[in-house]
């Protein structure tokens, strides 16, 4: 049945290339989809959709449910899959889950999001390791977790 569904809503996406809430519900129903789902995480893991998850991420970054439903479905998508981890790597997501650690630094529930979705994404990916060093993530990494310590002291 996923298999035909898949497509529906990619194509809402172009439709309504401007509508946050919209890209937003579509991700949390894919979401839903691949929760503990190897079937469908590996229909998910197709280009085109991931390729999809990204330009959502990308454009609505300042939106914070979209970027909770986009980072959900990346969870999934990575939590067992070597295929899931190689699309996100391959897809240049990296980059922007570390952008929306790095802007979101305030919001600890994006913060979670982000930095599990980093964490599934590096599992035994040498390649998506050196990506994410590559664009700064351990220095990131390491001010968020000193601010949230001293905001934690105050």
């Amino acid at each position: 049945i996923v298999s035909n569904f898949i497509s529906l809503p990619q194509s809402c996406l172009s439709q309504h290339p401007n509508d946050p809430q919209i890209h937003k519900r579509v991700l949390s129903l894919l979401s839903n989809l691949s929760y503990n789902n190897s079937q469908n995480q590996l229909l998910l893991c197709q280009k085109e959709c991931i390729s999809e998850v990204r330009e959502s991420l990308s454009k609505f970054s300042y939106e914070n449910g979209v970027l909770i439903a986009g980072l959900g479905l990346l969870i999934n998508l990575s939590s067992t899959s070597t295929e899931g981890r190689q699309s996100i790597g391959e897809e240049n997501l990296i980059p922007i889950i570390i952008k929306t650690i790095e802007e979101h630094k305030t919001d600890e529930n994006i913060q979670e999001k982000a930095c599990w979705a980093l964490k599934n994404i590096c599992h035994i990916s040498t390649q998506n390791q050196l990506t994410a060093i590559s664009n700064n993530s351990i220095e990131i990494l390491k001010e968020i977790l000193f601010n949230n310590k001293n905001n934690k002291n105050d």
